[in-house]
């Protein structure tokens, strides 16, 4: 994720992230259902907000993460 979010310099590269995010995590079979969703808040203060939502066979599980300056930071991981 962080090589993702490191090589997208433009608007169009953003827009994309969020697919490829998805795409990535897809190929994890433990995953039975998965929901991407990433704000793009570059153009106001510089911050992005990544949330993962998925289910696996133990339940579902939720991760949070902000993304300023290059950092991801954990802002919520929940499980089961």
């Amino acid at each position: 994720i962080a090589d993702e979010l490191s090589r997208a310099t433009t608007r169009q590269d953003r827009a994309s992230l969020e697919g490829r995010i998805r795409g990535e995590l897809a190929k994890d079979d433990r995953i039975d259902e998965l929901f991407v969703t990433l704000t793009d808040n570059t153009e106001i203060d510089r911050t992005m907000e990544l949330t993962i939502f998925g289910t696996t066979a133990d339940g579902p599980f939720r991760l949070v993460m902000g993304i300023q300056a290059g950092a991801l930071m954990v802002q919520e991981m929940t499980a089961g």
